[in-house]
């Protein structure tokens, strides 16, 4: 099974692109990156907390 990097960014800061789809869009292609959480979209959560449900999930749905 391929690995996935995920990049997590929980300072509300950083997240000037507004979501993770276009926060992976400024990072570029080479990035490496699969996906980016952006914390402040989740207000209240942990995103390494929903970064291993999203893996719980997929592993056993």
């Amino acid at each position: 099974m391929a690995r996935a990097k995920v990049l997590i960014v929980e300072d509300d800061d950083l997240t000037l692109a507004g979501d993770g789809f276009a926060a992976l869009g400024l990072l570029g292609e080479d990035s490496g990156f699969a996906a980016v959480l952006l914390d402040r979209i989740m207000p209240g959560m942990d995103g390494r907390e929903v970064l291993k449900g999203m893996v719980a999930e997929i592993m056993h749905p």
